[in-house]
């Protein structure tokens, strides 16, 4: 099903945070006002405009409040990290297999995970088995055959990272 592509400028925005929801008019007599509410879906409303059918919410998709959370974990790549797609600004990505585990977990666990931003350059650089720190997102697979994903926005500490000098004390004035 394909839908006509109109391009409107937004007239009004309408944020009601008791209701946790807002609301967007755009310009013209027959462009819908679109309504976004704290529930996750959103929904066209207009004398001719029929509503939009409600998204699935963001635990329905496999999302859970968890997730917002950034971990650190600390381990070890598995492979040698590869370049991955660009990411949604077109910044480059590595993926690699991840086995890592939080500070107060037993066993490790298997990741793929994808590096942004600054950390992709520095799972390029890296040996197969390098042991690493990382700050990422963790997102279920839902799949018990499949390794959860890891989303990877930070490299705390790898192999030949420069250690940063200690700052040399103030001298006395006098």
């Amino acid at each position: 099903m394909e839908r006509e592509q109109i391009s409107r400028r937004v007239t009004a925005i309408h944020i009601d945070l008791d209701q946790r929801s807002v609301a967007l008019d755009f310009e013209g007599a027959d462009a819908p006002t679109v309504v976004v509410d704290g529930g996750d879906f959103v929904a066209a409303v207009s004398a001719d405009a029929a509503p939009v059918p409600p998204q699935p919410s963001a635990v329905e998709a496999g999302a859970t409040p968890e997730n917002d959370t950034a971990v650190v974990l600390t381990g070890h790549l598995r492979a040698l990290a590869k370049e991955g797609r660009p990411d949604r600004n077109g910044k480059p990505t590595a993926w690699a297999p991840f086995l890592g585990k939080a500070g107060d977990e037993e066993q490790p666990e298997a990741y793929s995970a994808t590096f942004y931003r600054g950390a992709a350059p520095i799972a390029l650089s890296l040996a197969k088995g390098a042991h690493l720190t990382v700050r990422g997102f963790v997102r279920p697979s839902g799949d018990p055959a499949k390794n959860d994903w890891l989303s990877v926005v930070g490299v705390l500490n790898y192999p030949g990272k420069a250690e940063r000098p200690e700052p040399a004390p103030p001298e006395p004035s006098g």
